[in-house]
């Protein structure tokens, strides 16, 4: 089943040892950039994290301590993000993409599948762009064809 169940008593969101909560974080990181198109403007990706209680503007972070140094200089260093100016830019924009080690330890179609995951009732190919972009142009369209399909032939069976 690919649904989150709605418990108000808990946290949907439950940070464990450093290392997990590092790694929870990172695959929140990658979602949003790989749902914002594989590369999003800093202040946006900054607003997105503030709207989920990770505050990049407090450096001591009750979780993350400074979340801006974190993100911008020890995720980069360690290669899972590339924080990049944004050419011809004034004043100077900066943006984050996946780094070479986020290749190696996630896909695009493991984020899309957690990102299902957090909507609950959705399928990748709900989202045609990101679905798109892992098996190719018009894979979305064509999933959702073949979904439809099944559906009728499902309805004529009963």
């Amino acid at each position: 089943m690919n649904q989150i169940e709605l418990d108000t008593d808990h946290l949907h969101l439950e940070w464990g040892e450093t290392e997990n909560q590092q790694s929870a974080l990172l695959m929140i990181l990658f979602s949003i950039i790989f749902m914002a198109g594989e590369r999003i403007q800093d202040e946006i990706l900054w607003k997105a994290l503030k709207k989920m209680g990770v505050d990049f503007e407090k450096t001591n972070h009750e979780i993350f301590g400074d979340v801006k140094k974190l993100v911008t200089t020890e995720f980069v260093q360690q290669g899972y993000l590339l924080y990049k100016k944004i050419p011809d830019t004034d004043p100077p924009k900066h943006e984050f993409l996946w780094g070479p080690r986020a290749y190696a330890i996630t896909s695009k179609e493991d984020v899309l599948s957690f990102v299902c995951q957090i909507y609950g009732e959705m399928d990748m190919f709900d989202w045609p762009q990101q679905y798109d972009s892992i098996h190719g142009e018009g894979a979305a369209a064509a999933a959702k064809v073949q979904q439809l399909n099944g559906a009728t032939n499902q309805m004529e069976v009963d």
